[in-house]
């Protein structure tokens, strides 16, 4: 027996579900009328006084997901590039980069799915996981890669992150020389690198 969404049920959705969305989202029922759901987008980056809109119900119940999704919402991440650490061959936990393709979430264990360029990696996510939504600069610029998290905490990298913007935000025609020679590894322009449309689940390389 199928059981009916309720206020407060969670599902999980994207433009195709609901043309409101750029990219994907959380969003939490708010009230049911007839074959239409009102809903309001939740996570760690919405607004308090979020507005609700509307999407058939049988698109709703067919997108539902666990309220245990609410602890750590890992769907927050899907698409975006990031900034994570990883243990190195070495046995070092290093700062590293890659695109969160997907995710698996159970009561036992919730874990991101990424693409980086030296392959498919997963990591368990916590509520004290070190894993940073980064912008296509410090994606492309790979800051901080392959710097031992020990000596660089993820507010001081966020720090550098923020820092590298501003700087490049002040020299319309590109990154300036100061910023290329500090990255911490080499930028080779001509690299492609994984990318995932925000809209789509569809992962392409540039």
């Amino acid at each position: 027996m199928t059981t009916s969404p309720a206020p407060r049920d969670l599902a999980f959705v994207r433009l195709k579900h609901a043309t409101q969305l750029a990219d994907f989202q959380y969003v939490e029922l708010v009230a049911v009328e007839g074959d239409q759901a009102t809903v309001k987008v939740v996570g760690p980056d919405s607004e308090d006084d979020e507005s609700g809109f509307s999407m058939p119900i049988e698109t709703f119940s067919r997108r539902l997901v666990p309220a245990q999704e609410r602890e750590l919402w890992p769907g927050s991440f899907l698409a975006h590039p990031v900034a994570f650490v990883q243990t190195s061959a070495d046995g070092v936990d290093e700062w590293a980069y890659g695109i969160v393709s997907g995710y698996t979430a159970s009561p036992v264990e919730t874990t991101l799915h990424l693409v980086c360029q030296h392959g498919p990696t997963r990591l368990a996510l916590h509520s004290t996981t070190a894993v940073i939504k980064v912008n296509a600069l410090n994606y492309a610029l790979q800051t901080g890669s392959g710097v031992n998290a020990a000596g660089l905490s993820p507010m001081e990298l966020l720090e550098e992150q923020n820092k590298l913007v501003a700087s490049c935000q002040r020299h319309r025609s590109g990154p300036p020389k100061a910023v290329m020679t500090n990255v911490s590894v080499p930028y080779n322009g001509t690299e492609v690198v994984p990318l995932m449309n925000p809209a789509s689940p569809h992962l392409g390389r540039v």
